[in-house]
């Protein structure tokens, strides 16, 4: 009986590559293995590896088929396949990293094992166990350890999801469309571990979804510390390097429990007071205003004018680099330091 449950063993892999090396069929490792097919060329496409001499002119996957002829003007032989002068792989819109023959593009899908290997002048793809188990290795690894974003790059990636999320596109769509290196699955887990601002609630697809419970239950983090290097020890520290800075205090004054309220900043050096209504108290809201004010002094003047924040530990100023950053390009304009709770 095939097992599919378990993760292959470095045996096991090691197997697969003596087994391709003997030329043997897919059906026949899968027995020997015990394990499905399906699961063996996956391992075997998933691990495989582009190798390719350095001192190889043209490093092209079809150039036995290749017909393009006089690419460059100082070409001799007339087919640029041959050509020594310039690499046609830089010249041609029809060039192919990956070797096209069939034993590459059907199982064994490796180039282990193949007869014409010594004669060959093709790229070649290798299945190795050794390699292959130390990327499994690897990826197990990274994904114990959590995300591995900066806070900046958290935030751009949360933009272009509520963007997109807002416009009715789907995961899929918002990371083709944008180019992120990023797949859907670890998309969906920062969603579901709130890293980001939008909810299950906000994917109409997901909400349909039965929740897969785990045995352990997750704890849920913060967005990114913005306790770091923000403490008031870290504002002292800033303050005597830089005492001629214009530092200002932020507070919110509530109104109606749960209605409106008032953001305040109050400038240290001439007690001047600047007020700003807000309509609830809540980080959205700061951060609407803080952007307006940026939008209206340029980037460059609110970086002179508002070059130190210094607010309380509230709810609404935890977002901290959506407060200092510039929502266009990310720069970070101003520094922002809490009191102690």
């Amino acid at each position: 009986m095939n097992t599919t449950s378990k993760q292959l063993t470095q045996k096991q892999r090691y197997q697969i590559e003596v087994m391709l090396n003997e030329r043997c069929s897919l059906s026949d490792i899968a027995s020997t293995l015990r394990r499905d097919a399906r699961g063996i060329k996956y391992e075997i496409m998933k691990h495989r590896k582009l190798a390719v001499r350095e001192n190889q002119h043209n490093k092209c996957g079809i150039q036995n088929s290749c017909t393009r002829n006089r690419l460059c003007p100082s070409c001799v032989s007339g087919k640029c396949k041959y050509c020594k002068y310039m690499k046609c792989n830089e010249l041609c819109n029809d060039f192919v990293a990956f070797p096209q023959c069939k034993r590459t593009l059907r199982f064994p899908c490796v180039c282990n094992g193949c007869p014409t290997l010594k004669n060959c002048s093709l790229p070649k793809l290798f299945y190795r166990s050794q390699e292959a188990h130390n990327e499994y290795v690897e990826n197990i690894s990274k994904s114990k350890e959590g995300i591995k974003l900066s806070a900046i790059e958290l935030k751009k990636l949360d933009k272009v999801v509520s963007d997109g999320v807002k416009r009715n596109l789907s995961l899929d769509v918002i990371i083709q469309k944008n180019h992120l290196n990023i797949s859907v699955s670890t998309l969906y887990r920062y969603i579901n571990e709130n890293l980001l601002s939008v909810k299950n609630i906000d994917l109409k697809r997901k909400i349909r979804y039965r929740h897969r419970y785990t045995k352990k239950p997750k704890v849920v983090p913060l967005n990114y510390d913005y306790l770091k290097d923000r403490r008031f020890l870290d504002f002292q520290s800033y303050f005597l390097e830089n005492p001629d800075a214009n530092i200002w205090q932020m507070d919110t004054i509530e109104g109606v429990k749960g209605g409106a309220g008032v953001l305040s900043l109050l400038y240290i050096k001439t007690n001047l007071q600047l007020y700003f209504k807000i309509n609830s108290i809540c980080e959205s809201e700061v951060i609407r205003v803080m952007d307006a004010i940026k939008r209206y002094l340029s980037p460059a003047l609110f970086k002179e004018v508002f070059a130190c924040f210094l607010t309380d530990n509230g709810k609404e100023f935890r977002d901290p680099l959506s407060i200092v950053c510039d929502p266009e390009t990310g720069e970070v304009l101003s520094k922002l330091f809490y009191c102690e709770p």
